[in-house]
Formats: structure tokens, C-alpha cells, sequence
């Protein structure tokens, strides 16, 4: 295949831990070590980024602003969040609402890419969430109707009915409007492809996963911990993977344990009650960055996944599962509402039956990106 210009914008970059920012990263990555080139939209952190002779990376913040055309939209989109926040969802109780707003970002995002709007590219891939990196590059798109080939929007969770969300109706009709501008969809895995059906033909929906370059992985050979050693990572919510079934069932447990958990404020906040009670058998650490947590994790006996009780909500456990995966332990799986006793101490005993199988060559970041460059050929 001929060399492709490919832009991307996103919210999420590496170094940043999160399954937007692996996401934009192992694509970006991916493609230029395929021999593309890209253009990068992301917000403007301190972050000090790898350098790439064919990738250009365009930091989206407060240098964009410097026109008065720019600062006229800039207040305009800070006065839009004022009233979205202050007036608007709280009068509603629709809180979450200014979730997808960010009127700011939307009008900064789109007046940045106002800088190459008179050049060429293969592909654009637009990164969710939030929902405003599509918005933003939406209102690009119609604006200056710029030279691109395919146009995709890449979600993980949809917005305007995703359950941890408490989005107004409104949002619906607002999502398909921007849609309209994207020729297609992708989503991480075919459980989501329904929640999209609303605002495009199947045949425009592609399941295209989490990938990650494999080759960068190190892991540690495995070996037997003296005390049963188990690990989670990443976050929980109350409604669709709350812990509460896990940690009361280890509180009264018998057997010793050490429980690894990697998790952020919104983890901590759910599991608080339990610290104490468990003692040195719960260690709990903040994210690290995505090699190390695998690496750690490979040295345990087995992992926990939770399983969202949402259709919805995929793009976070894709991710983690992958890790997971990668890792080479044995996964146990449960929801929220369903854990079988028997088949964890089975699991404490060392016989892994019944362990949650995944295929990781599909994550493969080369056969990743090349399920995007296939889509300029539809």
C-alpha cells in the first residue's frame, strides 16, 4: 500500500494512563512505523514527547488563541460552559450533560485545525471520549470542508446513551448531527456495534480493537508465589462494577491472600471501607505506566477481572484484558452481581479451569492499524 497521510485528533496522549491514550498512541506509533505519516491533535500538556521525522504534533491550548478571531470564540466557548454548567444542568439536574460540552476545547480544537485545512491526508481519525474532540472536529469538517479521503470517528463508549453518563435526550439528535461528517465508525469490540445503529449503517460500523505493539512487552517468567497473590487494575463504579460482592467475600475468607490493585480516586473511593479491614492483604497503588503494570502483573498467580453489567463500557475492559492477556496469567472473571465462591478457591488452589481465554494476536498493533487503512479503500 502507498504511503498515507493520516490526522488524528484526540484528548488523551501518552504518557497519560488511560484506554484513550493507549489508544491514540499505539495507532500513532503503529502508522509511522508502517511508514505513514501523521498530523497529531492533542490538548497542550508538559509532556515531553517522542520525536518522529514523520510526525507532527500540534498542541491544542491557549497559543491558539492568540487572534482576536480566536479569543472572540474562546470567550464564546467559555461563556457557552458557564451556562451549559451553571444554568443549564443544574436546573435540569443533568449534570453530566456538560460532560460532552467543553465548549472551550470545541472551539479552540476546531481553530486549530483551521492550520492545515488547505492540505491533504488519507484519513482522519477523530478519538473519543470526550465527545467534544468529535464535535470539535466536526465543526472543522463543515466549516472548511477540508481535502480528506475517510473520514472515521473512533469511540470506545457511546455518548448520548452511555449509563455512566446522565445526558439529556437532546444529545442524541446532537451526536447524529456530528456523525453525519464521519464516514464511518469504529468501535473496540461487536458488543457495542447496536448502540451505534442509530446513526449509521451497519456496513459503516467496524469493530476495530485495542492495539498495542506486542514486541514492546517484557514480561517476568512465572513462578509460584509463597502466599496466593492475585491483581486487579483499573477503576470500578457504583452502579456497573462495583466491588462490594469481591471484597465482602474476601473479608471473611479463611485462606491468605495478597490482593495487587492498580486503581485511580473513583477505585479508592469504592474499596475504602475494606483497607483497613484487610490489612497487608490489600495493596493498593496508583496507575503506572502501562509496561510496568504488565510486567508486575505477570509475577502473580492469577488476575480479576469485573465485568461491566452495561453493554456499554467496553473500551475500558478491551483494554485492560489485553494487559491482562499479555501478562500470560490466568484470568478469573466475574460481574458485580455474580461470583462463583467455588470456582476462586479453585483458583486459590492453583487449578486455573474455567479461566477466561483471549486470542492477543487480534491486538496486535500492526493488525490494528491496518484495519483503519483499510477503510480508505471502502
Amino acid at each position: 500500500m502507498q504511503k498515507c497521510r493520516i490526522l488524528v485528533t484526540s484528548f488523551y496522549y501518552h504518557p497519560e494512563i488511560s484506554p484513550r491514550a493507549f489508544r491514540t498512541y499505539e495507532l500513532v506509533k503503529g502508522f509511522l512505523k508502517m511508514g505513514h505519516s501523521v498530523d497529531l491533535f492533542i490538548p497542550h500538556y508538559d509532556f515531553c514527547y517522542e520525536k518522529h521525522e514523520n510526525l507532527r504534533i500540534f498542541h491544542v491550548g491557549s497559543k491558539h488563541i492568540k487572534s482576536d478571531e480566536n479569543k472572540l470564540k474562546y470567550i464564546k466557548g467559555r461563556l457557552f460552559d458557564f451556562f451549559m454548567y451553571h444554568i443549564y444542568c443544574k436546573m435540569k439536574r443533568d449534570y453530566d450533560c456538560f460532560y460532552f460540552c467543553y465548549g472551550t476545547y470545541i472551539h479552540v480544537l476546531e481553530h486549530a485545525l483551521k492550520q492545515i485545512k488547505d492540505e491533504k491526508y488519507d484519513m482522519l481519525i477523530s478519538i473519543a471520549l470526550p465527545f467534544s474532540i468529535h464535535y470539535g472536529t466536526a465543526q472543522f469538517l463543515k466549516k472548511y470542508n477540508p481535502n480528506i479521503h475517510t473520514k472515521i470517528a473512533d469511540y470506545g463508549d457511546p455518548f448520548s446513551s452511555n449509563p455512566v453518563l446522565n445526558v439529556s435526550s437532546k444529545c442524541q439528535r446532537i451526536e447524529k448531527k456530528v456523525l453525519d461528517y464521519f464516514d464511518h465508525i469504529a468501535v473496540p469490540v461487536e458488543h457495542t456495534i447496536h448502540d451505534f445503529k442509530q446513526f449509521k449503517k451497519t456496513d459503516k460500523i467496524h469493530v476495530i480493537p485495542q492495539g498495542i505493539d506486542i514486541e514492546s512487552i517484557k514480561i517476568e517468567p512465572y513462578h509460584k508465589n509463597d502466599i496466593v497473590t492475585f491483581g486487579y487494575t483499573g477503576t470500578f463504579y457504583d452502579e456497573i462494577r462495583n466491588p462490594k460482592l469481591l471484597f465482602d467475600f474476601l473479608t471473611e475468607a479463611s485462606f491468605d491472600f495478597r490482593f495487587i490493585m492498580y486503581t485511580d480516586a473513583q477505585g479508592m473511593k469504592l474499596i475504602s471501607q475494606y483497607i483497613e479491614k484487610l490489612g497487608e492483604k490489600l495493596i493498593v497503588n496508583d496507575y503506572i505506566p502501562r509496561n510496568e503494570v504488565i510486567y508486575k502483573m505477570s509475577q502473580m498467580d492469577f488476575l480479576i477481572n469485573i465485568d461491566s453489567l452495561s453493554s456499554m463500557q467496553f473500551f475500558g475492559r478491551a483494554s485492560k484484558l489485553i494487559d491482562y492477556a499479555l501478562t500470560g496469567r490466568p484470568i478469573f472473571s466475574m460481574t458485580q452481581n455474580s461470583l462463583d465462591h467455588e470456582k476462586f478457591l479453585r483458583f486459590i488452589s492453583g487449578d486455573y479451569t474455567g479461566k477466561l481465554e483471549i486470542d492477543v494476536n487480534q491486538f496486535d498493533a500492526n493488525v490494528v492499524c491496518q484495519k483503519f487503512l483499510d477503510l480508505i479503500e471502502m
